[in-house]
């Protein structure tokens, strides 16, 4: 998987999750929410934002090399 998929996932899954266990017994409310956790990630991903939340939560540098000492 690239940083970018992995970041989608990062964020993607948490926030599912607690709309799911907050809103379950609210339908359209739910899915309201799911409509809205969709257009949030495609913004990041079309910012690239979900690349660098990839990257560092696979412990690559978000520039892409290491610190000048």
């Amino acid at each position: 998987m690239n940083a970018q998929a992995i970041g989608t996932l990062v964020l993607a899954v948490p926030a599912l999750l607690a709309a799911w266990l907050l809103l379950r017994r609210r339908r359209a409310i739910l899915w309201f929410a799911v409509a809205l956790i969709v257009v949030a990630l495609g913004y990041l991903n079309a910012t690239g934002a979900t690349r660098d939340i990839g990257r560092g939560f696979l412990g690559a540098s978000v520039a892409g090399t290491a610190p000048a000492r």
